[in-house]
């Protein structure tokens, strides 16, 4: 039995032995060396995270956005500084079929259209977000606050550009960025994992 016993302990070391080094290059594939400070994350991380909630926000009619409005869920926030052209448009389809291959996850998404006060408003956007994506709700803030508040901390840049694609987490923070010209799958990717290893929303 003694002799039984050491042999199984001999193969699972043996088994161990071969198997923790796969996981743990497959974590560090994944997550990033935590030496180099490198993450495999596809869009920019924006350091530091600032709260949506400094830019008050508001619906199309000028009431604040707080609260559950604003908290509770991730955002996939698209950029529209004026007319939704086809940068915009693009971007509003990608964040829509992006949060419909997450299946169940959709109940802790939210989509959101970005606009900035001072501007005419938009009928087209308008009409797109009533034919066609009836999900996404329309926010309003000051362009100066957005394009100082939205910038990373590294570089001092940030993107107003149509079709500019954020994240912002369900604490409220915005934290991650994507050009208008973005790859939908990367985005896909980043969101999936962030919903893998969210504790929230």
């Amino acid at each position: 039995m003694r002799a039984e016993k050491r042999n199984k302990a001999v193969l699972v070391g043996l088994i161990l032995t071969f198997t923790i080094p796969l996981i743990l290059a497959g974590l560090l594939f994944w997550l990033g060396s935590p030496f180099d400070g490198k993450t495999t994350n596809y869009g920019d991380l924006l350091q530091p995270t600032t709260p949506i909630s400094q830019l008050a926000p508001t619906d199309i009619n000028q009431q604040p956005l707080v609260g559950k409005a604003i908290l509770g869920k991730w955002v996939l926030l698209t950029v529209s500084p004026g007319v939704c052209g086809k940068p915009c448009e693009k971007s509003l389809y990608s964040v829509r079929q992006i949060c419909k291959a997450t299946g169940k996850a959709q109940t802790r998404l939210r989509q959101v259209v970005l606009t900035f006060k001072g501007k005419n408003p938009d009928s087209h956007l308008k009409n797109l977000l009533a034919s066609e994506y009836p999900k996404t709700v329309q926010w309003v803030v000051e362009a100066n606050k957005f394009k100082a508040i939205a910038a990373d901390a590294a570089n001092q840049t940030t993107d107003t550009q149509q079709g500019a694609i954020y994240f912002i987490d369900p604490l409220g923070n915005i934290m991650m960025r994507y050009s208008p010209d973005a790859n939908p799958t990367g985005i896909f990717k980043d969101l999936s994992k962030l919903l893998r290893v969210s504790q929230i929303g």
